[in-house]
Protein backbone atom coordinates (compact mmCIF):
# COMPACT_ATOMS: atom_id res chain seq x y z
CA UNK A 1 0.00 0.00 0.00
CA UNK A 2 1.36 3.67 -1.16
CA UNK A 3 2.44 5.44 2.36
CA UNK A 4 0.06 7.85 3.17
CA UNK A 5 1.64 11.80 3.69
CA UNK A 6 1.44 12.50 7.88
CA UNK A 7 0.29 16.31 6.74
CA UNK A 8 -1.15 17.68 3.48
CA UNK A 9 2.47 19.74 3.12
CA UNK A 10 4.50 16.89 3.72
CA UNK A 11 7.43 17.43 1.16
CA UNK A 12 9.35 14.28 -1.02
CA UNK A 13 12.91 14.39 -0.74
CA UNK A 14 14.85 11.75 -3.31
CA UNK A 15 17.70 11.72 -5.59
CA UNK A 16 18.11 13.14 -8.81
CA UNK A 17 19.92 11.03 -11.77
CA UNK A 18 23.03 13.36 -10.82
CA UNK A 19 22.85 12.10 -7.03
CA UNK A 20 21.90 15.49 -6.05
CA UNK A 21 19.58 15.47 -2.95
CA UNK A 22 16.44 17.10 -4.26
CA UNK A 23 12.80 18.53 -2.38
CA UNK A 24 9.68 17.99 -4.26
CA UNK A 25 7.15 20.16 -2.41
CA UNK A 26 3.93 19.74 -4.35
CA UNK A 27 1.28 21.06 -2.03
CA UNK A 28 2.14 24.23 0.84
CA UNK A 29 0.02 25.66 3.38
CA UNK A 30 -1.84 29.21 2.19
CA UNK A 31 0.61 32.39 3.26
CA UNK A 32 3.90 29.67 3.16
CA UNK A 33 6.33 29.65 0.50
CA UNK A 34 6.75 25.86 -1.78
CA UNK A 35 10.09 24.72 -0.86
CA UNK A 36 12.50 24.21 -4.24
CA UNK A 37 15.14 22.68 -1.87
CA UNK A 38 18.43 21.31 -4.00
CA UNK A 39 21.46 20.09 -2.36
CA UNK A 40 24.57 22.02 -3.62
CA UNK A 41 26.64 19.09 -5.00
CA UNK A 42 25.77 15.59 -6.32
CA UNK A 43 27.44 12.39 -6.15
CA UNK A 44 25.10 10.84 -3.36
CA UNK A 45 24.35 7.41 -3.11
CA UNK A 46 22.07 6.68 0.13
CA UNK A 47 19.70 9.32 1.76
CA UNK A 48 17.78 9.36 5.03
CA UNK A 49 15.54 11.68 7.11
CA UNK A 50 15.92 12.48 11.16
CA UNK A 51 15.02 15.35 13.19
CA UNK A 52 18.46 15.98 14.03
CA UNK A 53 18.28 19.11 16.39
CA UNK A 54 14.72 18.28 18.06
CA UNK A 55 12.87 21.40 16.33
CA UNK A 56 9.90 18.84 14.82
CA UNK A 57 11.05 19.51 11.10
CA UNK A 58 13.46 16.61 9.24
CA UNK A 59 17.09 17.44 8.53
CA UNK A 60 18.40 15.36 5.24
CA UNK A 61 21.65 12.66 5.82
CA UNK A 62 23.21 11.69 2.70
CA UNK A 63 26.02 9.28 1.95
CA UNK A 64 29.08 9.54 -0.93
CA UNK A 65 31.85 7.93 -1.63
CA UNK A 66 35.19 9.52 -0.78
CA UNK A 67 38.34 9.00 -1.06
CA UNK A 68 39.47 7.32 2.25
CA UNK A 69 35.68 5.89 2.44
CA UNK A 70 32.54 7.17 2.78
CA UNK A 71 31.32 11.00 3.97
CA UNK A 72 28.21 11.73 5.20
CA UNK A 73 26.42 15.59 4.92
CA UNK A 74 23.71 16.63 7.14
CA UNK A 75 21.53 19.52 5.63
CA UNK A 76 18.70 21.75 7.01
CA UNK A 77 16.51 22.58 3.43
CA UNK A 78 14.12 25.05 5.81
CA UNK A 79 15.83 27.19 8.42
CA UNK A 80 13.33 28.78 10.43
CA UNK A 81 14.63 32.30 12.83
CA UNK A 82 15.61 35.68 11.95
CA UNK A 83 19.35 34.61 11.89
CA UNK A 84 20.26 32.70 8.88
CA UNK A 85 23.25 33.13 5.91
CA UNK A 86 21.72 35.19 3.21
CA UNK A 87 24.17 33.17 0.63
CA UNK A 88 22.21 30.02 1.68
CA UNK A 89 18.83 30.91 0.22
CA UNK A 90 17.00 28.96 -2.03
CA UNK A 91 13.33 29.75 -3.46
CA UNK A 92 13.52 32.53 -0.87
CA UNK A 93 13.88 30.05 2.22
CA UNK A 94 16.65 29.89 3.69
CA UNK A 95 18.80 26.69 4.54
CA UNK A 96 22.05 25.04 5.81
CA UNK A 97 24.64 22.44 5.76
CA UNK A 98 25.12 21.61 9.68
CA UNK A 99 28.01 19.21 9.16
CA UNK A 100 29.94 16.01 7.09
CA UNK A 101 30.91 12.72 8.87
CA UNK A 102 33.38 10.36 7.76
CA UNK A 103 33.66 6.45 7.49
CA UNK A 104 35.66 3.89 6.73
CA UNK A 105 34.19 1.26 3.92
CA UNK A 106 31.22 1.70 1.90
CA UNK A 107 27.94 1.32 4.01
CA UNK A 108 24.81 -0.31 1.76
CA UNK A 109 22.12 0.94 4.21
CA UNK A 110 21.93 4.90 5.54
CA UNK A 111 19.60 4.89 8.63
CA UNK A 112 18.49 7.22 10.98
CA UNK A 113 16.23 7.42 14.31
CA UNK A 114 16.32 6.99 17.97
CA UNK A 115 17.89 3.19 18.50
CA UNK A 116 17.53 3.26 22.25
CA UNK A 117 14.72 5.11 24.07
CA UNK A 118 17.06 4.91 27.23
CA UNK A 119 19.75 7.35 26.04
Amino acid sequence: APAIAQTPDDEIVYLDLNGAVRVADRAWPAGSSQITWFSPRGGYTLLTLIDLDHDGDQEIAVARPSANGTSIDFYDPVVTGAIFDPNFVIGGIPWRYITTFGREGQPSLLAAGNLDNNV
